[in-house]
């Protein structure tokens, strides 16, 4: 366990971070509600960058500190694929906590919106297959871990250390 030791601790941070990007979302942009057109397409984008980042200074935190300054792309990536089981592992937590206590009427709201849009709106039975909490909790583990294996996989490459 004191090999993933750093593994770990950046998995929660970015479990933490997620958490207070959502408790921005809804209290100082709007997405959840006013604004609730542009989250979609914002939110990933910022999601991708947020994981770029984590990752990013994961990877170099690992290739630094634990591999004293050399690393392959292999390492990299398997440091990486532990990031995304920790974060997969904690994102129903994340999830739960995100949509029950920082954001409870994101799924009403976005029901609403995805309804009553004029381009291609939704059934109502439609939206609420998607957007809810067991629904949200799926696709969080999924997409955790899918987008951090890719990060990984990605961040390793600039990462690595060239054999001289």
């Amino acid at each position: 366990m004191k090999d993933y030791r750093i593994e770990l601790r950046w998995g929660i941070l970015f479990s933490l971070i997620s958490m207070v990007w959502m408790f921005i979302e809804k209290n100082f942009l709007n997405w959840h509600d006013k604004h609730i057109n542009s989250q979609f397409g914002n939110h990933l984008l910022l999601l991708v960058i947020i994981f770029a980042i984590v990752y990013y200074l994961a990877l170099k935190e690992k290739r630094d500190h634990y591999y004293k300054g050399k690393i392959t792309w292999k390492r990299a990536f398997l440091s990486g694929a532990i990031i995304s089981v920790v974060i997969a592992i904690f994102s129903p937590l994340t999830e739960y906590f995100n949509y029950h206590y920082i954001s409870p009427d994101y799924f009403d709201n976005m029901i609403a919106y995805q309804t009553q849009k004029e381009n291609h709106p939704m059934t109502l039975e439609g939206a609420q297959k998607i957007f809810n909490m067991k629904s949200f909790i799926m696709q969080g583990v999924f997409t955790s871990f899918s987008y951090g294996m890719i990060m990984g996989a990605i961040i390793g490459l600039f990462i690595r250390t060239k054999k001289k």
